[in-house]
């Protein structure tokens, strides 16, 4: 029971963010899905069985007590209670039977999805016609729609203690790769210096056989943006990289 109700309160918390008629929404679809899955499904075989219990335990009932009571009870009148009692007994089971016709109907889901359009409605109808119609008359419709706030905020409240089921991802976690830089190689001794431009302080001298990675050109096209050792991003003119 403690796991169904994690679960049940878990996808509260799970769509406490939601806008409120969207919540609405899909928890009055679930209500209303179980209803109609009860009546459908489950209520009639109930009913059922309870009426075949019931009219064979009438029936034993009557088979056993009837022959001593219409013989000891009525000796002067016993064909005539006998056919009276046998009489209603017969309208007693046509009755039940009649019961058992009714509830072996089906419920068309048409039925069902017109009460959620309703009610849907009928929770949805206050704040829509707030701003156009008399707060006195926005009451005299807001039954509905309070019975529901009301139910909502209840199991809000308790879930606010529960951890949503699914995590959602905002981004920050998210690992992204970075684009493989092409490698190149120096083919003179050149200065690895910190901007494009012989402006700029050289770092160190860079051999002949260096390998580098490219991550760009300057906007002149003349200095190429590399990194070596793995960290150290500086420029070296473009003559001397290939």
């Amino acid at each position: 029971m403690e796991k169904i109700e994690d679960i049940y309160y878990g996808l509260w918390s799970q769509i406490s963010d939601w806008p409120q008629l969207s919540r609405a929404a899909l928890v009055i679809a679930v209500l209303v899905l179980a209803t109609w899955i009860a009546a459908v499904l489950i209520f009639p075989k109930i009913i059922k069985i309870f009426l075949a219990v019931l009219q064979k335990a009438v029936k034993i009932l009557y088979v056993i007590l009837s022959d001593y009571i219409f013989r000891f009870v009525f000796r002067k009148n016993y064909i005539q209670v006998a056919n009276k009692c046998s009489s209603l007994m017969e309208r007693y089971f046509l009755s039940i039977n009649k019961i058992k016709g009714k509830f072996g109907k089906k419920l068309h889901i048409g039925k069902f999805i017109l009460l959620y359009l309703i009610v849907i409605l009928l929770v949805s109808l206050p704040d829509m016609l707030n701003s156009v119609v008399n707060k006195e008359y926005i009451d005299m419709i807001s039954v509905v729609s309070n019975i529901y706030n009301k139910f909502e905020n209840e199991q809000l409240q308790i879930a606010s203690t529960y951890k949503p089921i699914i995590i959602e991802s905002n981004g920050e976690d998210e690992i992204t790769e970075e684009p493989s830089l092409e490698q190149k190689q120096i083919i003179k001794d050149v200065n690895f210096r910190e901007g494009p431009g012989t402006s700029y302080p050289s770092l160190k001298i860079l051999k002949k056989g260096t390998h580098v990675l490219f991550i760009e050109y300057s906007e002149d096209e003349k200095w190429c943006h590399i990194i070596v050792d793995n960290d150290v991003d500086g420029w070296v003119h473009h003559n001397y990289i290939k």
